[in-house]
């Protein structure tokens, strides 16, 4: 599923605000270049005529349940064309239900909808180098999964680009910090082409 309003201001030349709400992986933890900055080079790179302005508003350690306080208190200050949500990893660590995780981006979504009318873009974390840990934040992508059906937005798979590198023999250190959490510089490019996939023509 493509993000075909985005899609189409940025073919047009148009302004474009995107606001990028999430966790660490959002903000770019311990990196000089998050997947956010791969992310406006790639779309600069391929709409050079659109102006183009990305606001980062992840916050390291959160969780859905806190996008969403944060969302109702109003962090984004301009009125974004496309808002992209990142949660999942701290929700797993926090014991918070796959249930009730779903109920949070859900809250998310229907808030955005209302108070913006902006396109949003889903986006799951990374994969685990342990099959456990694995099948558990699967579950929460599945949750992103149904809600991609029911909103009918796009999702951009990250974790699944991540597998399809490691398949083809990427070392999963050479993308993953010593904590097997969070992507090194080389991880987060991989998110950016993740997420590209649903802006590109």
């Amino acid at each position: 599923m493509k993000a075909i309003q985005s899609i189409k201001r940025l073919s047009n030349g148009q302004s474009f605000q995107l606001a990028a709400l999430g966790d660490s992986l959002t903000s770019g933890w311990m990196v000089q270049k998050g997947y956010l900055d791969y992310l406006a080079e790639m779309l600069k790179s391929n709409y050079p005529k659109a102006q183009i302005k990305i606001a980062n508003l992840g916050l390291p350690g959160d969780t859905a349940r806190g996008g969403l306080f944060r969302l109702q208190r109003r962090i984004i200050k301009d009125k974004p064309d496309a808002v992209l949500i990142q949660f999942g990893i701290n929700d797993l660590y926090s014991d918070i239900s796959a249930d009730d995780y779903q109920k949070n981006i859900s809250a998310m979504i229907q808030w955005i909808q209302n108070e913006f009318a902006a396109e949003i873009i889903l986006v799951t974390s990374v994969c685990f180098k342990s099959p456990g840990e694995n099948a558990a934040i699967n579950t929460f992508y599945q949750k992103l999964e149904e809600l991609s059906e029911k909103y009918s937005v796009p999702l951009a798979k990250v974790h699944d680009h991540w597998q399809a590198e490691l398949q083809k023999g990427t070392p999963y250190d050479s993308i993953v910090k010593n904590d097997y959490v969070h992507p090194t510089e080389a991880g987060y490019q991989l998110m950016a082409e993740a997420i590209w996939s649903v802006f590109k023509l």
